[in-house]
């Protein structure tokens, strides 16, 4: 018992300074690859609670790990739990973002929203083993999506929330890229928009157009 609650204690440690060196490092929106940074918070996390049940000799010593590995108990049970049930979007500190779909270079995911916002996609470069943040889109989830590159365009065929906001609609949105070769291309945009209407005729597309 005690050589396990030891590795217990090693990987907690290993894990923390894993997870720090990611806070720090890693922008904010940013994630690593293949949930690996999830995985190593939950390792960080679950590895401090068997140490309550460790016992050394020197009395002091033995106060502090408990009370070190109770806090962690105290965050798990107080904190995490009931913020996934209270705070609508908080369970993305814990748990890995929706993923809607992917291409070769890029992932969309469920994008960060608050209490008062409406959920929203949100479009990773694939770079190594980092997903880079690339920007959000108004979208309420996205089945695929097309990449106009020389455009400076994504094309985003998914479902958002209807005029009166109590039902959803499929919808093709063509959103920008990058803003500057997007807004050079809105003519070759238009026609794509033209022929995305005569092949959807039951799906509402929409091209952005920055005013």
């Amino acid at each position: 018992m005690s050589k396990i609650i030891k590795a217990s204690a090693i990987i907690h440690f290993i894990g923390l300074a894993i997870c720090a060196i990611i806070l720090l490092c890693l922008p904010f929106y940013d994630h690593i690859r293949w949930n690996l940074g999830y995985f190593f918070l939950w390792l960080t996390i679950l590895s401090a609670l068997p140490l309550i049940f460790w016992k050394v000799k020197k009395y002091w010593k033995s106060v502090l790990i408990k009370l070190y590995s109770f806090i962690w108990w105290l965050l798990l049970s107080f904190c995490i739990i009931p913020c996934l049930y209270i705070l609508p979007g908080s369970n993305v500190m814990f748990f890995p973002l929706k993923k809607h779909c992917e291409t070769t270079d890029y992932i969309i995911r469920t994008g960060y929203y608050g209490l008062l916002d409406y959920p929203n996609c949100a479009l990773y470069l694939k770079d190594g083993f980092i997903e880079k943040y690339i920007r959000r889109y108004d979208i309420l989830s996205v089945d695929s999506a097309l990449i106009y590159k020389n455009l400076g365009a994504i094309v985003l065929y998914g479902d958002d929330f209807s005029e009166n906001i109590q039902t959803t609609d499929k919808v093709i949105y063509i959103k920008p890229l990058n803003d500057s070769i997007f807004n050079k291309s809105l003519p070759l945009l238009k026609q794509i928009e033209s022929d995305l209407r005569k092949n959807h005729i039951n799906t509402q597309v929409y091209l952005y157009e920055q005013l």
